[in-house]
């Protein structure tokens, strides 16, 4: 089996967090978007062209957190 990552961002605007991070200049941000592209050929510099992942099941078992098992988006 091949590598696995899995990156997570909670909070009220992921997103926004998210591309917070990218616009910084620091060591660790050239490193994180360095290593993502090389592990998985995104660029992370361009606007995402697809929506972000979908939310498939939330553990937390809140009444609004059906599993999404039909894999549409």
């Amino acid at each position: 089996m091949g590598e696995l990552v899995i990156v997570t961002l909670e909070g009220d605007d992921p997103m926004t967090s998210f591309g917070k991070l990218l616009s910084k200049d620091d060591e660790f941000t050239k490193w994180f978007v360095e290593n993502a592209s090389a592990a998985h050929g995104v660029d992370l510099s361009q606007p995402m062209e697809e929506p972000p992942s979908t939310l498939v099941l939330d553990s937390d078992g809140g009444q609004d957190a059906a599993p999404n098992l039909s894999g549409e988006r």
